[in-house]
């Protein structure tokens, strides 16, 4: 039986590790996570962790080792493995390295995804000297397994450290990413910012879903850049009393996040139905940001088997026959903070879906 393995973003810190652990594995309940612990079969980094009630401070690898059914107690923990797979590297430095992630390929191990995956790519790629698991072997961040495009790639601790800040939500020093994706229908307004709360789909804990205003316990009026602030700062909940409010958001999972949309065309392939071709920037970086957006606005993106509306008949056989979700990471853009210097990189979009946009271009 596979160990599993769950990989602590930055959304997480400051949480308790029974919860996140709990949250994020719906079917161990928080007092078997303890269990789990008082066994020494929870680990972070490869490090065995004891009290549940213990607050993540940082990004890590937690691997929960599952015994076998002869209760056999000799635990082995396998690091993942180089691997000779092909990635596009379009810059590089003795800092970082930008990749150009082709569609198909999961970011990290996984139950069902051990082996083939991009951080055996990395590992391979750029070796593990001076950085290791606890920085996950420079994967600052990541895009889904049929989402394309690029990716930042730390190659020291000190790296890792300094491009994980920046990709924290809010930052003033903050990478800029922007994505192009095509999807059903036209955005009303064409041009705007989507801001709310993302939480896990209580009826679907694969999936994410928009946590509405109508809630009783949070709205997104109350929630500004200064309170998520001290969501990451653990002296607020031990000092202030009266944090109801931002206890309810993470007791419920959910997180604020920020899209900004534009159109940047539409095609008509019927008499009333379009599809669109967008450019969305991120200001947080939550699992599934735009693929939830889209469809909380009621513009699923092409091809999304989660998020979107299944097989539609009335669609063209060049929309319909998309294998994967239209989304591609084509801009990112920051301040080198070792360089100094002002830095912009761009992926042209791939094959299956530029001729998408050929489309586009015809109209």
């Amino acid at each position: 039986m596979h160990n599993r393995i769950i990989h602590i973003e930055q959304d997480h810190i400051g949480s308790r590790y029974d919860y996140t652990i709990s949250h994020l594995i719906p079917d161990i309940s928080r007092t078997r996570v303890q269990s789990l612990m008082d066994d020494g079969c929870v680990l972070s980094d490869g490090v065995a962790i004891t009290c549940g009630s213990k607050k993540i401070k940082r990004q890590c690898v937690i691997t929960i080792i599952e015994k076998s059914s002869n209760n056999d107690n000799i635990i082995k923990i396998t690091s993942p493995k180089p691997e000779n797979i092909a990635i596009e590297v379009i810059y590089e430095d003795k800092y970082i390295a930008i990749i150009d992630k082709p569609a198909g390929i999961v970011c990290h191990p996984a139950p069902g995804n051990y082996e083939g995956t991009l951080l055996n790519a990395i590992i391979y790629r750029f070796g593990t000297e001076g950085i290791g698991p606890q920085c996950r072997y420079g994967m600052v961040h990541r895009l889904d397994k049929d989402t394309s495009g690029l990716m930042l790639i730390a190659k020291n601790t000190n790296s890792h450290y300094a491009f994980s800040k920046m990709f924290l939500p809010f930052e003033d020093k903050a990478i800029t990413r922007k994505y192009i994706c095509f999807c059903n229908n036209t955005p009303d307004p064409k041009q705007g910012t989507i801001d709310n709360l993302i939480t896990r789909d209580p009826r679907n804990r694969q999936r994410y879903t928009v946590l509405g205003d109508e809630t009783n316990n949070v709205g997104i009026k109350n929630i500004t850049t200064s309170h998520m602030d001290m969501i990451r700062n653990k002296r607020f909940f031990k000092d202030n009393k009266n944090s109801d409010c931002i206890a309810d958001i993470n007791h419920s999972g959910a997180r604020r996040a920020i899209t900004h949309y534009k159109t940047i065309a539409s095609h008509c392939y019927s008499a009333h139905k379009t599809i669109s071709m967008l450019e969305c920037e991120l200001k947080t970086g939550r699992t599934h940001q735009i693929r939830v957006h889209m469809k909380h606005i009621g513009c699923h993106i092409l091809g999304d088997k989660v998020y979107g509306v299944g097989n539609n008949r009335n669609m063209p056989s060049w929309i319909d026959c998309i294998e994967r979700q239209a989304l591609h990471a084509y801009h990112m853009e920051f301040t080198h903070p070792f360089l100094g210097k002002h830095m912009e990189f761009k992926s042209k979009i791939p094959d299956d879906l530029a001729s998408i946009e050929k489309i586009f271009q015809a109209t």
